[in-house]
């Protein structure tokens, strides 16, 4: 049976706070570090790690914040939904008022109804340009940083 990290985490901090205008068994120390144990199990579970590949890990500090840094890499190449949000707008050009076309930042969308991903530029409020045509998108994400040859 699967537990419910957050409830365990808003018990844990009921229990600090009782703890605090009443005495118990607990202190409010070990409370509070099993509130960060239950925080670190959260953030393991968040990971998408397999249980097999979390029981691998020794725990380290190192590897929490490995984890997290691919955590937030993950984040990073992941389908965003229109509906959930939007990129920023483009800057408008100060001389003119608005942007060029080709001055529009370019992203990687899903347009409605297509079966394969393609590179759209976005124009702001909600409209995606390219070739002259707007297009429905459904989802988009940033495009990776450019290659840069390494010595």
């Amino acid at each position: 049976m699967e537990r419910d990290i957050e409830k365990d985490l808003i018990e844990i901090e009921c229990a600090i706070k009782s703890q605090e205008e009443k005495d118990n068994i607990f202190t409010v120390s070990v409370l509070q570090r099993c509130h960060k144990l239950v925080s670190e199990l959260k953030r393991y579970k968040e990971s998408g790690l397999a249980s097999e590949e979390i029981e691998g890990l020794n725990f380290s500090s190192n590897q929490f914040r490995l984890v997290n840094l691919l955590e937030e890499e993950r984040k990073k190449h992941k389908w965003i939904p229109c509906s959930e949000r939007l990129p920023e707008n483009p800057i408008p050009d100060t001389f003119y008022g608005l942007s060029e076309p080709d001055t529009y930042p370019e992203y990687i969308v899903m347009i409605a109804g297509a079966q394969e991903p393609t590179f759209l530029k976005y124009a702001g409020s909600g409209e995606w340009y390219r070739d002259g045509n707007f297009y429905k998108v459904i989802a988009w994400m940033p495009l990776p940083a450019p290659y840069k040859k390494t010595n």
